[in-house]
């Protein structure tokens, strides 16, 4: 944590503070006309040598610390990120077969005929359902562009584009 630089940037702090704290005491005491003594140059040498290092530390480590927190921040909106495409993905999915259930449901309800196209179109949404699901388990990176084709058209998860994605089914 504590760079050459570091070092020498708070050693040029510490004699910069120091040397203006003693100036300020003898500017002050001169202007007001009070003796100097000996204690009190020492008070304002000492002082300035003794805080600005501890000063400087606690600031570095509280920068360090706030770093860390944005680096954890982006990390858990990544995570986020990965989550909501992975989600909407699946409800994408599902809702695509919920669509042909209810088109079944409702001729059922009806006591329509089934036909064997609407028996087809079902048998093509399970299997498309399937292999979009395994394309789904074999993503890796869930926020890289284009991972989710064979799931939506263009490749991309709305999460992905920060948008909604009106359902295309």
């Amino acid at each position: 944590m504590f760079g050459r630089k570091r070092v020498g940037l708070t050693i040029i702090t510490t004699i910069i503070t120091s040397s203006s704290s003693v100036l300020s005491v003898y500017l002050f005491y001169h202007l007001f006309d009070v003796e100097l003594r000996l204690s009190e140059i020492v008070a304002a040498l000492i002082i300035p040598l003794i805080t600005t290092p501890i000063v400087l530390h606690y600031a570095m480590k509280q920068h360090q610390k706030i770093h860390d927190l944005e680096k954890d921040i982006v990390i858990q909106s990544a995570a986020l990120g990965a989550y909501k495409n992975a989600t909407q993905a699946s409800n994408h999915i599902i809702n695509n077969l919920m669509n042909v259930f209810q088109l079944f449901m409702f001729k059922l309800q009806r006591k329509q005929e089934i036909s064997d196209e609407l028996i087809e179109n079902f048998q093509d949404n399970l299997q498309a359902a399937s292999q979009q699901m395994k394309v789904l388990n074999q993503i890796e990176n869930p926020l890289e562009s284009g991972q989710y084709h064979g799931i939506y058209p263009d490749g991309n998860a709305p999460a992905s584009k920060g948008e909604k994605r009106d359902r295309e089914d």
